[in-house]
């Protein structure tokens, strides 16, 4: 589960820099709203290279949650009825939706982990 989330985050950073470098250059975006767009790509890409230690897998859930919410705030204001402004609804609603599956994911992965941490500590005799 790890290995599909840490490939999920990759190309999905990918695909939201490409994408929302595409929609800068051809539209004309206040520039200031692209930042938290290359923010998540960032830290998404920060993420996914740390999650290959086990350690800082926790990261990798708050890659991810950023992103949902991200996401979520902007498929709201496009549905405002006083903004209503629609563009890229359905975009916005398949990257939600794919960081959802990355935030669940990355969950089971966290809780994979610490399953297996703490089996070894009993195993090994401490309490």
């Amino acid at each position: 589960m790890l290995l599909f989330s840490r490939y999920l985050a990759l190309a999905f950073a990918w695909v939201l820099g490409i994408g929302e470098t595409f929609v800068f250059v051809t539209t004309n975006k206040y520039w200031p709203l692209t930042f938290d767009d290359y923010i998540a790509v960032a830290f998404m890409l920060l993420v996914a290279r740390m999650a290959r230690n086990e350690l800082s897998i926790v990261l990798l859930p708050v890659g991810w949650a950023f992103v949902v919410g991200n996401f979520y705030a902007m498929l709201f204001m496009r549905l405002e009825t006083s903004i209503n402004s629609g563009e890229r609804l359905d975009v916005i609603t398949v990257a939600l939706g794919v960081g959802f599956v990355g935030l669940l994911t990355s969950i089971i992965a966290c809780v994979q982990l610490m399953r297996k941490y703490t089996s070894q500590a009993d195993d090994s005799g401490f309490s």
